[in-house]
């Protein structure tokens, strides 16, 4: 019973970061001296390992991403049925949320983000950052998460 009330406590603690500030992901997302200091510090306030609370918050990542993409995906398929996005871009924005999943916790504010363009084109998608423009603009009109407002940013 003590063991479900610390790893409640923990994924508790970890939701309640992950959803209500940003904090965590510039933390976490940061270098490693920073979230080595963080998760250290979280593990010592709850009385866990490390690696209990790494396991947790990673998991707890992964769960309001994949609740986030689910209620977009519900957007982006009702704006093709209502003919404010195309299949292309539909298939575009997966590809991006794909993107963005497998690398998570490299901080999609940093490299990654500027080179979306590339990694796109690497998928054989030959997307111009014209598209991206349009398509962002859909996307912020449309109120589809995963991006906010200048989500997917222009090359400098």
């Amino acid at each position: 019973m003590k063991k479900s009330m610390i790893y409640l406590t923990v994924a508790g603690t970890v939701a309640v970061i992950v959803l209500s500030t940003s904090t965590l992901s510039k933390v976490y997302a940061g270098n490693t001296e920073h979230r080595s200091s963080f998760i250290s510090a979280l593990a010592n306030k709850l009385g866990v390992s490390e690696d209990k609370v790494t396991k947790a918050i990673e998991e707890a990542r992964i769960t309001v991403h994949d609740e986030m993409i689910t209620e977009a995906m519900t957007k982006v398929n009702q704006a093709i049925k209502d003919g404010k996005l195309t299949q292309r871009q539909a298939t575009i924005v997966k590809t991006m949320w794909e993107i963005k999943k497998n690398n998570i916790g490299e901080g999609y504010k940093g490299a990654m983000r500027l080179n979306m363009l590339d990694k796109l084109n690497e998928k054989g998608l030959k997307v111009t950052q014209e598209e991206m423009d349009e398509l962002r603009d859909s996307l912020d009109s449309l109120g589809i998460v995963g991006f906010g407002h200048r989500g997917m940013h222009r090359r400098m």
